[in-house]
């Protein structure tokens, strides 16, 4: 995995910035990946850049969103130089806007996911009329999720005809097989009211929609921050991840699940084929299936992937009746 972790000493990122912006600084502080930096024009974050080559393309969305009025967003901040990226033994970096007062919010709560819903809605909204082919190539994923589907069911016909070692997971093969079923069929429902004109909005997604980049303010108003996985995709992409990241801790409650949806709906109206788009992403959630591949692949040697398999399992189940519930809401 790529990291983007600030591993030069604080005295370099002291010059780094001195030399680069117009600013001096006073203090600076490591916090998880990146530098807390207090200078004489206010707080900043100084962060490495390896994910985020294209910060233009970040800095003009961030700027295309704040117009339209979503303004609870960090901002990278240009150089002196008028340039995003700062290139230091060959490593790129970069300064944005330090959020003040705000905390990461609870995976062992609740109370955030109606603010969560309607902030990513307003967020959302902010696309209705963007010209996605402003998108770099590389953040252009519409139409990579029937390629997925196809991906994993060419991986279960092999394990079917004895391509891969069979396992004591084998017992769960069944539903593997039902789970991209219903992914498929529902995809297939929400393109053919894609082709007749009513089919799932699409938006430049967050992308990477986990309790650490979900902040609240004292005002209990919900912000987004770290833009490196936006992607230009179906919205529901983004209410699937964030969805798949906070619900199977809690065996998928529906009326909570159910009021995170209608959060969103009250701020940016769902259609009926999203409900059905969103329950293909629910059916098949990517973490779900690389699991499922690495307990075939493990050939039954650990014991340890087995009991966490099942237990994976068990949990998906509970599931079962809101991708009912969403399918035929479609």
């Amino acid at each position: 995995m790529l990291r983007a972790d600030v591993t030069i000493e604080p005295l370099e990122v002291r010059m780094l910035i001195e030399n680069h912006y117009s600013i001096r600084v006073t203090r600076l502080e490591k916090v998880r990946a990146a530098y807390r930096v207090e200078t004489d024009q206010g707080v900043y974050a100084f962060k490495n850049a390896r994910k985020m080559k294209d910060l233009d393309f970040i800095a003009h969305v961030v700027e295309h969103v704040k117009k339209r009025g979503f303004t609870r967003l960090p901002a990278p901040i240009p150089t002196k130089g008028g340039q995003w990226l700062v290139i230091h033994r060959d490593q790129p970096y970069y300064m944005e806007e330090w959020l003040q007062n705000v905390e990461e919010v609870s995976p062992r709560q609740h109370d955030w996911l109606r603010s969560a819903a309607c902030a990513l809605a307003q967020y959302h909204a902010c696309f209705k009329r963007y010209r996605h082919h402003r998108c770099p190539s590389r953040r252009q994923e519409h139409g990579l999720w029937p390629k997925y589907l196809m991906a994993q069911w060419r991986w279960l016909s092999n394990v079917r005809t004895g391509w891969a070692t069979p396992v004591d997971g084998m017992k769960h093969l069944s539903f593997l097989e039902y789970r991209l079923q219903l992914a498929w069929q529902s995809w297939k429902r929400a393109e053919e009211w894609r082709r007749s004109g009513n089919g799932p909005v699409s938006v430049l997604c967050h992308g990477s929609l986990h309790h650490e980049n979900i902040l609240t303010d004292e005002k209990k108003q919900v912000w987004l921050i770290d833009y490196e996985r936006m992607a230009w995709d179906d919205r529901v992409r983004d209410l699937a991840q964030l969805m798949q990241y906070h619900f199977p801790r809690h065996g998928w409650p529906e009326q909570e699940m159910s009021r995170f949806l209608d959060g969103y709906h009250k701020e940016y109206p769902l259609r009926p084929s999203e409900y059905v788009a969103l329950c293909s992403r629910l059916a098949a959630p990517p973490k779900f299936f690389r699991m499922a591949r690495k307990v075939w692949s493990s050939s039954g040697r650990y014991t340890s992937i087995q009991r966490r398999w099942d237990d994976t399992v068990r949990t998906e189940k509970r599931k079962d009746p809101y991708l009912t519930y969403l399918y035929h809401r479609g």
